[in-house]
C-alpha cells in the first residue's frame, strides 16, 4: 500500500476539548508514550493503554476511555493529521503489546471477521503480516495477533482470506482490494517458512528421523506449539528419548522425572520454541522446551519450563473444566501471545493497572485466551524441597473444588472478545470495557 505517512510522534495541535476533567481550548501533543493535553489551567496525559477506542466523525476526534470520552474539535485542517498521528502512535503501542517485532512484510486495509471462544466480532482495520503472525489493528481494544504457528487451515478465494487455528479461532479478512493477492501470498510464504524452520529444528533434535517421521512431527508441533508425548512417540519412537535427553541436561530434569512418575510420560505435553530471552552471543541452547502435565484426577495441570534460571524457579498450576486438550490449546495460545512471559498471567488486576505494566494490560485486553488463562491460575509452586508435595496439594484443591461444584449442566463461562474480562450471566455489554457481546 502506498499511503502518506502520518505526522511524527511529538506533533502538536490546537483543539477545543470537551472531557469530564477539562473543557476549553488546549494544546494537544501526540507523544510516543501518551497523548498530552494542556489547557489554560489544567493538564493531563492519556496513556494508550487507557484508550478503548479512537473515532473520527464530523470533523471531531473522540478518544474513549473507562473514565469518559475526550472530544477534540474545531481543529480545522489539523483534524485529519491529528487523528492520523494519534492512531499511528496508538497502533505502535498495540503492536508492542502484541509482541509483533520488526517491519511488516505486507500491509493492507480491509474488513475482518473474528470468531473466538464462540463469540464473533468484526469491522474494518489495517492488516499487517509479520514473520510469525498476522495483526489486525482496528482503532479499539479489538486488535488481534493471529499466530501462524497455530494455523491449521488457510483458504484464499473470492478475495477473502480465511485462517483457522488449531485452538478453534477463525479469522477472515476481505475487501483488501489489490492488496489481497500480496497478503495471501505473503501468509502462504510465511507458513511455508515456518514449516521449514520447524523441520530443521526437529531434525536437529533427532537426526535419526525418517523423512515421513520428521514431516509428521513438524505438522503436529510447529515451533511454539505443544503436543502430547504419547502421540509423538507413536509417530517416531526415537523422538521422545531425544527430547528427554535435552530435558536431562536442563534445569527441569528433576521436575520432569517427578511429573512422569505422577502423570505418566504419555500424558505430558511438550513444546519447543526459539529461546528469545538469550542475549546475542550467549552460549545457551537456542531451543527452549516446556511441559504441560495434567493431574491424574483431572481438573488441573502444571506448566514447567526448561529454560533460564527464572523460568525454572517455579511451576505454574492452572485449573480447568472438561477436556484437557481444549484447555491445553488455549493455554498454549495465551503463552504464545505474550512470548511465553508468564509474569503477565500471575499479575493481579491491581498490578496490571500500574504504568510499568501498561504493555501487558493491553495484551490482556486483546487476547481472549489470555484472559481465560489468567482467570484459571491456581498458584505457583517454588522449586524447593517441598515442591512435589505442594504441587499435589494444589491438584487436590482443584479436585475438591470440582467435586463441590453443583452437578448440573451449566453454561460455560463467557469472556469479552474485546478485553478478555469474564462476563456476568445474561450480560449484553462488558462491564470492564463496554464492548457489546
Amino acid at each position: 500500500m502506498n499511503l502518506s505517512s502520518p505526522p511524527p510522534a511529538g506533533s502538536q495541535f490546537e483543539a477545543q476539548v470537551h472531557a469530564p476533567m477539562m473543557t476549553g481550548a488546549a494544546k494537544v501533543m501526540v507523544n510516543a508514550e501518551a497523548l498530552a493535553v494542556v489547557g489554560l489551567l489544567d493538564a493531563a496525559e492519556i496513556g494508550y493503554a487507557d484508550m478503548t477506542a479512537i473515532e473520527l466523525r464530523d470533523y471531531a476526534v473522540t478518544v474513549k476511555t473507562p473514565g469518559g470520552n475526550w472530544v477534540f474539535s474545531r481543529m480545522g485542517q489539523g483534524c485529519q493529521p491529528f487523528h492520523d498521528a494519534l492512531l499511528a502512535c496508538y497502533n505502535d503501542a498495540v503492536l508492542e503489546a502484541l509482541f509483533a517485532a520488526g517491519t511488516p512484510l505486507v500491509t493492507a486495509n480491509g474488513a475482518y471477521d473474528a470468531l473466538e471462544l464462540g463469540l464473533r466480532r468484526g469491522g474494518h482495520a489495517p492488516v499487517r503480516l509479520y514473520e510469525n503472525c498476522l495483526c489486525l489493528l482496528p482503532p479499539d481494544v479489538g486488535a488481534r495477533r493471529v499466530p501462524l504457528c497455530f494455523v491449521s487451515g488457510m483458504e484464499a478465494k473470492d478475495y477473502a482470506l480465511r485462517l483457522t487455528l488449531s485452538s478453534g479461532e477463525q479469522y477472515t479478512m476481505e475487501k483488501m482490494g489489490y492488496d489481497f493477492a500480496p497478503m495471501a501470498a505473503g501468509v502462504e510464504g510465511q507458513l511455508r517458512a515456518l514449516g521449514e524452520q520447524t523441520l530443521r529444528a526437529v531434525k536437529a533434535l533427532d537426526p535419526s528421523l525418517t523423512p515421513t517421521q520428521a514431516a509428521g512431527i513438524t505438522r503436529l508441533m510447529r515451533a511454539g506449539t505443544a503436543a502430547p508425548m504419547g502421540v509423538l512417540a507413536g509417530i517416531a519412537p526415537s523422538f521422545v528419548p531425544a527430547l528427554e535427553a535435552k530435558l536431562a541436561d536442563s534445569r527441569a530434569r528433576e521436575s520432569y522425572r517427578a511429573l512422569v512418575e505422577m502423570c505418566g510420560r504419555d500424558a505430558l505435553w511438550i513444546g519447543f520454541k526459539e529461546n528469545t530471552s538469550r542475549a546475542a552471543g550467549e552460549a545457551d541452547d537456542p531451543c527452549m522446551l516446556w511441559l504441560m502435565a495434567p493431574a491424574p484426577a483431572g481438573g488441573a495441570c502444571a506448566v514447567e519450563f526448561a529454560g533460564e534460571a527464572e523460568d525454572a524457579a517455579a511451576t505454574f498450576v492452572y485449573r480447568f473444566e472438561g477436556d484437557f486438550e481444549a484447555f491445553a490449546r488455549q493455554l498454549n495460545r495465551a503463552l504464545e501471545a505474550i512470548d511465553f512471559r508468564r509474569e503477565v498471567i500471575r499479575l493481579s488486576e491491581g498490578e496490571l493497572l500500574r504504568p510499568e505494566n501498561a504493555r501487558y494490560r493491553m495484551a490482556v485486553q486483546r487476547n481472549s485466551a489470555l484472559g481465560l488463562v489468567r482467570a484459571r491460575l491456581l498458584g505457583r509452586v517454588i522449586h524447593n524441597g517441598g515442591w512435589q508435595q505442594r504441587l499435589l496439594e494444589l491438584w487436590a484443591v482443584a479436585a475438591s473444588q470440582a467435586e463441590a461444584a453443583p452437578q448440573i449442566e451449566a453454561e460455560p463461562p463467557r469472556f469479552c472478545s474485546g478485553c478478555g474480562a469474564k462476563l456476568g450471566e445474561g450480560a449484553r455489554f462488558c462491564g470492564k470495557c463496554g464492548h457489546p457481546v
